[in-house]
C-alpha cells in the first residue's frame, strides 16, 4: 500500500486539476503536463503556466469564470508541473526558473529556499532585484515578515535604472501576503520607503515603456500612500496615519502636473 501512495498522490492532482479545468470549460486550452514526451523544460513549464494565466484572465473578465476559479486552476495546473521537473541538482542561475513554478504552485518553503539561491547568483541587477522582492513575497506568505522587510530594503541599494520593481511588487504582491500578521506599522514604514524609490526612478522617456511608467507613476505613489495610510489606522496609529497625510501631499506635489 506505501508504494502505491506516491502513485495515488499523483493521480488525486490531476483528477484535481482535470476538474478545474471541466468547470472552466477550457480543458484543451492548456498544454498537458502529463502527456507523453521529452523532458519537461523549466523554462516550458514557466511559459504554459504563463500563457494559462492569461487565458484564465480573458475568461473572467468576460465573466466566464470567478476569481476564485481562476485561482483554484491555476495553483493545480503549476503543482502537476512540479511533478515533471527535475529539482535535484538545480543550476542556481536557473533556480530563479523553478522557484517561480514553485510559488505559483503556493509550496512556499521549496520556493523560498530556490529563490534564496537565485540572489546570491544573480548575475545583474535586474535579477537580483526581481528574485529579491519575489523571495520577499515568499517570505510574507510563510509569516516571516521581518525577513521579507529587510529583503526588500536589500536592494534598496540599486541603480536608480533598476528601482521600478521596487514599489509595485511591494504594494501589489508582498503587502497583501504580509498584512494581517501583526506588523502594520513596519510595513506602512516599509511602504513609504518604497515610494521614495519609485519617485528616484530614472527611465528613458523616449521609450514606450518609459512613457507609460512615467503617467502611472503618480498613480501607482498615490494608492502606495493611501494603503500606508489605511495601515498605520489599523494599527491603531491615528497619530502615525495623520503625519502620514501630510507627507503625502509632499510627495505627491512633486509629480503634480501644470
Amino acid at each position: 500500500m506505501n508504494a502505491l501512495k506516491p502513485l495515488l498522490s499523483r493521480a488525486l492532482l490531476v483528477l484535481t486539476c482535470l476538474g478545474s479545468l471541466a468547470l472552466i470549460g477550457c480543458r484543451s486550452d492548456f498544454p498537458d503536463p502529463n502527456a507523453k514526451g521529452p523532458a519537461m523544460d523549466v523554462s516550458t513549464a514557466q511559459r504554459n503556466i504563463q500563457q494559462a494565466y492569461v487565458a484564465l484572465e480573458e475568461r473572467l473578465n468576460r465573466g466566464q469564470i470567478t476569481p476564485e476559479q481562476r485561482d483554484e486552476f491555476i495553483v493545480n495546473y503549476a503543482k502537476s508541473f512540479t511533478e515533471h521537473l527535475n529539482f535535484a541538482n538545480v543550476s542556481p542561475t536557473k533556480a530563479w526558473r523553478y522557484a517561480d513554478v514553485l510559488k505559483v504552485a503556493r509550496e512556499w518553503e521549496k520556493s523560498a529556499e530556490l529563490y534564496e539561491i537565485a540572489v546570491k547568483a544573480a548575475p545583474n541587477p535586474d535579477r537580483r532585484v526581481n528574485d529579491s522582492l519575489q523571495l520577499a513575497r515568499v517570505y510574507a506568505e510563510l509569516g516571516k515578515i521581518d525577513q521579507a522587510i529587510k529583503t526588500v530594503e536589500s536592494v534598496f541599494d540599486v541603480g536608480v535604472k533598476d528601482k521600478a520593481p521596487i514599489l509595485m511588487a511591494t504594494l501589489y504582491e508582498i503587502i497583501p501576503a504580509a498584512e494581517g500578521k501583526g506588523k502594520e506599522v513596519q510595513l506602512a514604514e516599509l511602504l513609504e520607503k518604497t515610494i521614495d524609490q519609485h519617485a528616484q526612478t530614472v527611465v528613458e522617456p523616449n521609450l514606450p515603456q518609459g512613457q507609460l511608467f512615467l503617467s502611472a507613476r503618480p498613480r501607482h505613489m498615490r494608492r502606495a500612500w493611501e494603503k500606508a495610510i489605511s495601515l498605520y489606522s489599523n494599527a491603531g496609529r491615528p497619530d502615525l496615519a495623520r503625519r502620514a497625510i501630510q507627507r503625502m501631499e509632499v510627495s505627491l506635489g512633486k509629480f503634480a502636473t501644470t
